[in-house]
């Protein structure tokens, strides 16, 4: 083979063709690296190309003018951009939007001038696309455009930034507060561009609880101005808007005193399942208080209207999902007013556990004996919480009714221990005597709902009731003032202690000397001669504990009426009969009684004078009555602690008595006066 043919094939730079296709390439490269390109005029020879491109053609276009972008023509590249923006496809637009994002403010606000209406269009497009502040202003321009297109178009893009700005993942602070002025400054733009757009934005941008708490100044200081017209077409929307929507944004507004008769009105208008739906599920709402005043505070027409559009019986509760089923306790309470207890019935037998527990908090709220049929729930936790409930302040004049007792007794034979520990507990809230406390705020509302009837109940107990109940029942009538009322009972009790005292003891005896005891206490405070009798003549009672209670009864009545002088009183003689009694309880008494009694001030000496004997006294319960009257006296002399007599007693008590009882007390002795010597 020749060696001509092994050889490569050169090219031909002498044909025509090949030379100039090089130079060409050359020169191009040469004017590139010299800046001498015009990239400027390459943009308007694109803008010129895009008058009467189709799609396919556009989208090329773009990609051009998108490799423009980051030349020094950029920004009328990118204009062109935004102007074609409508007309390429998605995924090509989407790679437009990361090109140009952060430059798209000059571009839009170019755009949004033009003459052609179609790159108004697109510009519009494109701003709810971007969401970028510095384009912001061009879209109000575009809200008010002479084309309805155009307007049309930029009321969208504004809806979809309200959209945006709520919907996660969130804007930044900037961007969202952004937003937030566009969307209300187009709203109180209103009179310029005549758009609904922008309040739907505005519902749109408020569309949750914490949004509304969130808001910023503008929004907050145009929501304060109800007579700004935008108000009118914002409750316009809410009334005759789609049902299912505005029932929501309803829920939100009801809580702005501009928007509430509309918000009222929607969300009780006539409505089926799905409506019922929308509006109880979010009843929670109503636990804000401006939300819950609103609703309740509506008039009777809208009472009316939302009776028979909103009605929540059996059937329609079975079709509600849990969530609003447990709404619609909230609803009945709030809307029904006085007939709210009878609504609430229907929720008796709701199948969701929700829905019965917050209709037994409103039935308890209510004070309505609703609450007992909840005692009996097929669900523990409601039935505990039913019984607990049932001892409200609202509920616990229902004391000694039949119907109070049957729950009581059903609750009592409950398979669950948790109800049967609360119907214990709801006997006792329901019961005066159960807890010296709570049981006085019982009593007094008792007494206010039915003042025969609850003393007739204090009579009975007195006379038949067992011993600790028949005492509770006259302390109960001494802290009330009740004394009066229930004088013959006391009497009869006195009358009969006095034979029960002299008999050996049994379980009658030991009931009328302890009820006695009390008895004398509550007569000494009575003004009734029968009364004042019965007390002195128990001073020589054969009962230690009520001649001690009849001694310190009388003091401290006389003390109180300053009537007493120890010397010539009844009470004087007393206590120089027992100052020497031989029950440990009669001595200290009397010993107590005239350091009450004497009118001038015993001073240290007087006070171990009176107290010293008892406290060195050979029998154990006589120095325990010592310390407990060095206790009660020590301030008497006019000074923070006992008589130095009375406080070395003490001490050798601690040191040497024979009995460790009689020392342990002396020592709790002790410590008081210390302690009340440390207060003063």
């Amino acid at each position: 083979m020749p060696v001509a043919e092994t050889e490569p094939k050169r090219q031909d730079t002498t044909r025509p063709g090949v030379l100039g296709g090089i130079t060409s390439g050359l020169v191009g490269r040469m004017r590139v690296a010299l800046g001498g390109r015009d990239h400027r005029a390459e943009v308007e020879g694109y803008r010129l190309a895009l008058r009467g491109a189709g799609p396919s053609q556009a989208g090329v276009i773009v990609d051009r003018l998108l490799e423009l972008a980051e030349a020094d023509a950029a920004s009328d590249a990118l204009t062109l951009v935004a102007g074609a923006f409508d007309r390429i496809e998605s995924a090509k637009g989407e790679r437009a939007l990361i090109a140009g994002h952060g430059r798209w403010g000059k571009a839009c606000t170019g755009a949004a001038i033009d003459v052609d209406a179609e790159v108004r269009l697109s510009a519009a497009t494109l701003i709810g696309r971007a969401c970028e502040p510095e384009t912001f202003g061009a879209l109000r321009e575009l809200l008010g455009d002479r084309d309805e297109r155009v307007a049309e178009r930029a009321g969208e893009s504004l809806i979809a930034l309200a959209e945006r700005a709520v919907r996660a993942p969130k804007l930044d602070g900037e961007a969202m507060g952004a937003v937030e002025r566009l969307v209300v400054r187009t709203v109180r733009e209103f009179d310029r561009h005549k758009r609904r757009e922008p309040m739907s934005a505005l519902l749109a941008l408020c569309s949750s609880p914490a949004a509304m708490r969130g808001a910023g100044t503008e929004l907050k200081d145009w929501l304060a101005d109800s007579e700004h017209p935008a108000h009118m077409i914002v409750r316009g929307m809410i009334r005759r808007g789609d049902a299912m929507a505005t029932r929501s944004v309803a829920w939100l507004w009801l809580g702005q005193p501009g928007q509430r008769g509309a918000c009222v009105e929607r969300l009780s208008a006539n409505c089926d399942a799905a409506g019922h739906e929308t509006v109880l599920v979010r009843a929670h709402l109503l636990h804000n208080p401006a939300r819950a005043g609103a609703l309740a505070g509506a008039s009777e027409r809208d009472r009316k209207r939302k009776t028979t559009g909103l009605m929540i019986d059996g059937e329609m509760v079975e079709k509600l999902s849990p969530a609003a089923q447990a709404g619609c306790a909230s609803w009945i309470e709030c809307t029904e007013g006085a007939r709210a207890p009878e609504s609430l019935e229907t929720l008796l037998t709701a199948p969701g556990e929700a829905a019965r527990m917050n209709a037994l908090r409103s039935a308890a709220r209510l004070g309505s004996d609703l609450t007992l049929d909840f005692c009996v729930d097929s669900d523990a936790r409601i039935a505990r919480s039913a019984a607990l409930a049932a001892g409200t302040p609202g509920l616990r004049t229902l004391l000694g009714s039949e119907r109070v007792r049957r729950t009581l007794g059903s609750l009592a034979r409950s398979g669950s221990g948790a109800v049967r520990d609360a119907a214990g507990s709801m006997a006792d809230a329901l019961d005066p005597l159960a807890d010296r406390n709570a049981g006085i705020a019982t009593a007094r509302r008792m007494l206010r709902g039915d003042r025969a009837g609850f003393i007739a109940m204090l009579q009975t107990r007195v006379r038949n009731g067992a011993s600790a109940e028949s005492v509770r029942s006259m302390r109960l009538a001494q802290r009330l003032g009740l004394g009066a009322e229930l004088e013959l009972e006391l009497l009869s009790i006195v009358a009969h202690s006095a034979q029960a005292g002299l008999k050996p003891s049994n379980d009658e005896s030991h009931r009328l000397l302890h009820g006695a005891a009390t008895a004398v206490t509550v007569l000494a405070e009575l003004s009734s001669p029968a009364a004042q009798h019965a007390v002195h003549k128990c001073l020589h009672h054969p009962d230690d504990r009520v001649r001690a209670n009849a001694l310190d009864a009388l003091a401290r009545a006389a003390r109180r009426s300053g009537t007493i002088h120890a010397d010539r009183s009844p009470l004087g003689r007393a206590v120089v009969e027992f100052n020497n009694d031989p029950h440990h309880r009669v001595r200290a008494g009397a010993a107590r009684a005239r350091l009450m009694v004497d009118r001038r001030s015993p001073g240290p000496d007087g006070l171990g004078v009176v107290i010293v004997p008892l406290l060195t006294d050979a029998r154990a319960m006589h120095r325990v009555s010592g310390l407990w009257l060095a206790e009660r006296t020590a301030g008497l002399a006019g000074n923070a602690g006992p008589a130095e007599s009375v406080a070395a007693a003490i001490a050798e008590i601690v040191r040497t008595d024979p009995e460790p009882e009689v020392r342990i007390r002396a020592r709790v002795a002790a410590g008081r006066l210390l302690s009340g010597m440390r207060g003063d």
